[in-house]
């Protein structure tokens, strides 16, 4: 997954896995969007302001063009 570094996937679930207490803590009941890397980390991101499945506590609306 990070060839520059020689991590695995394994080894990133691993390392959210143990910071995920105090992660999810510092971001608890914030509002979020993801970055997602469609052809790996050395290729170019974008953003997903809603994720499939998010739930829609807030109205969202585009400015006018």
């Amino acid at each position: 997954m990070f060839p520059d570094e020689d991590w695995t996937k394994l080894d990133v679930v691993e390392h959210c896995l143990m910071c995920a207490a105090d992660a999810l803590r510092g971001v608890r009941d914030r509002l979020s969007l993801v970055q997602q890397w469609n052809t790996g980390v050395t290729g170019k991101f974008l953003f997903v302001k809603r994720p499939k499945g998010a739930p829609n506590i807030v109205d969202v609306t585009s400015p006018p063009a």
